[in-house]
């Protein structure tokens, strides 16, 4: 039986009112960590440990198929500021789906600032070209009207290559953010969005929760290498960054964010967003009752 893509699942499931329930790669009885935590100097070398810890991204893609990579990119910083995932981690995701053998590797996010400079700046556009990526989303014309069916969040521009992917994977860099505490893999979503942005934050809570219940990412790889600890989103200021060399991933979101908070020193329950998303049943933030690999390299 071929197995159902992005598009036709999204396509089933706004036409015919089905209910977003998880469909992915991974089955019921699942042997693997429900989440891998590397620390290493490497942030490249961290990324491909945490991956492999949880299955490999061969779990997760198939050859042929095509990838969204989904970083934050949304401001003019550097990397040494903190405010976008590190170039090294998007490339590194880039370079392990490319030696999967899939067709195409988009990269996209509707940055804050000033498109280009931000991917710039970040080092992101460097990284994405230098891995055989391909960067997106510098364009209105790449957003479509889709019904998402949420409790917030009706019908609402979206990026069309979202919906055209085959897998997304989801990878945000762990910041503190004034409205939220922090922003890691559920909020990362917002950057696959067009329209009024302030909208989206009326109701942030459900808005997060909308968005991780139509994306579904397959996989989300959060990083944790340099962490923005304060004056977040936007950052600016390299004194409040921490260097922290964490990696975090896996399959569920929710999950990975609530590993996230730990090193902004909350916990996933303190997040509302989150216990939004998991009142939901779209993740889990309670760790404990999570098996998690936490290892150096």
């Amino acid at each position: 039986m071929k197995p159902i893509t992005r598009k036709d699942f999204i396509i089933r499931s706004v036409a015919g009112g089905l209910s977003m329930a998880i469909i992915g790669p991974q089955v019921l009885t699942d042997p693997f960590a429900d989440l891998a935590v590397v620390r290493g100097d490497d942030p490249s070398q961290a990324t491909r440990a945490a991956v492999k810890a949880i299955g490999g991204v061969e779990r997760f893609i198939r050859p042929g198929a095509t990838v969204l990579v989904k970083p934050n990119a949304s401001f003019e910083r550097t990397p040494e500021q903190a405010a976008n995932t590190n170039p090294a981690v998007v490339g590194t995701v880039i370079a392990m789906c490319r030696e999967a053998g899939v067709a195409r590797v988009m990269v996209a996010d509707h940055t804050l600032h000033d498109y280009e400079k931000s991917f710039r700046l970040s080092g992101i556009a460097a990284a994405t070209r230098s891995a055989g990526g391909e960067l997106l989303l510098n364009s209105k014309d790449e957003f479509i009207n889709v019904d998402l069916g949420g409790r917030a969040l009706g019908k609402w521009p979206v990026f069309k290559g979202a919906l055209d992917a085959d897998v997304i994977i989801n990878v945000p860099v762990v910041k503190h953010h004034s409205l939220t505490r922090i922003t890691a893999g559920t909020k990362n979503l917002l950057g696959l969005c067009g329209g009024i942005r302030k909208r989206l934050h009326l109701r942030l809570n459900q808005t997060i929760s909308d968005l991780a219940a139509f994306f579904k990412p397959e996989l989300t790889i959060a990083d944790g290498y340099r962490i923005l600890a304060r004056n977040g989103p936007a950052g600016g200021n390299i004194d409040d960054t921490i260097l922290t060399r964490t990696i975090i991933a896996g399959s569920d979101m929710v999950a990975v964010d609530a590993r996230a908070a730990i090193l902004l020193n909350c916990r996933g329950v303190d997040i509302a967003h989150l216990r939004t998303a998991h009142q939901r049943g779209l993740g889990a933030y309670n760790l404990s009752e999570l098996h998690i690999r936490e290892f150096s390299i």
